[in-house]
C-alpha cells in the first residue's frame, strides 16, 4: 500500500512538474476515491454488503485507478475524448473483473496465489465469492452461516467458511460474472478503430480472468 501511493504521489509530481493538468485532474479524483473505497470495506462484515454495494466499494479502491491509468495512456497517445471515454469504460470492466478474480484467488486452496489464503475471511471481509454462495443458500443454511462468520477466527474456522463458500457456489457465481463482465469489455473493443492493440486488450482480460496468482 505504502509503495503505491508513493508511485501515485510521484506520477502526480512528474506531471505537475510537465504542467500536464489534464492528467493532475484525472488522477487527483482517484486518489480520493480509492481511499474512500479502503474505509467502506472496513464496515462489510454484517451482510449487509450485496453486489450492489460490492460494486460500489472496489469501484472505489480498485476499479477508479484502472480506469484512471487507462485514459491517460489514451490521453499521452493523442487519442479523442470519445476514444478517451471508451478506453476509460474498458479500464473500468478490466478492474472489476481483476477484482474479483483477486477475491475469489483468497478462497483458493491450490497454493499458487502467491498471497496468503483466506486474508479476507480473517478481517471479516464480505466479497464477491461469499455473496454469490450466500445467496445459494436456504435461510436456514444462513443461518449457520452467521454464526460461522461470528465465530472466532481459527485455522479450522476459516477453512470451513472457505469450504462452505466453494460448496455453495462461490467461484462459479463469479466465473460467471466476470465472462458476462468480459463480453462488455470485447463488445466495447470493438468500438474502437481496430489494431493490434485491440487484440493486446483482449488477451490482458482473458490472462486476468484465467490466472492463477
Amino acid at each position: 500500500m505504502l509503495t503505491g501511493d508513493y508511485l501515485m504521489a510521484k506520477a502526480i509530481g512528474m506531471a505537475a512538474a510537465n504542467s500536464e493538468h489534464t492528467i493532475i485532474d484525472m488522477l487527483m479524483p482517484t486518489v480520493c476515491t480509492m481511499s474512500e473505497g479502503e474505509l467502506l470495506q472496513l464496515d462489510t462484515a454484517d451482510f449487509s454488503t450485496d453486489e450492489s454495494r460490492y460494486f460500489d466499494i472496489i469501484f472505489r479502491k480498485t476499479v477508479s485507478l484502472i480506469a484512471s491509468c487507462m485514459k491517460i495512456g489514451a490521453y499521452t497517445a493523442g487519442a479523442n475524448e470519445q476514444q478517451i471515454a471508451a478506453i476509460g469504460k474498458i479500464g473500468e470492466k478490466i478492474g472489476y473483473i481483476f477484482q474479483i478474480k483477486d477475491d475469489m484467488l483468497d478462497y483458493s486452496a491450490n497454493g499458487k496465489t502467491g498471497k496468503e489464503s483466506g486474508n479476507d475471511i480473517k478481517e471479516n471481509k464480505v466479497t464477491m465469492p461469499l455473496i454469490c454462495a450466500w445467496n445459494n443458500m436456504t435461510d436456514s443454511e444462513q443461518a449457520d452461516f452467521k454464526q460461522l462468520w461470528k465465530s472466532q477466527r481459527t485455522a479450522e474456522n476459516i477453512e470451513q467458511i472457505r469450504r462452505t463458500v466453494v460448496a455453495k457456489g462461490g467461484m462459479e457465481g463469479c466465473q460467471k460474472r466476470t465472462n458476462e463482465i468480459k463480453e462488455e469489455v470485447f463488445d466495447l473493443i470493438g468500438t474502437l478503430p481496430q489494431s493490434d492493440y485491440c487484440t493486446y486488450l483482449k488477451q490482458i482480460t482473458e490472462y486476468i480472468i484465467e490466472r492463477e496468482k
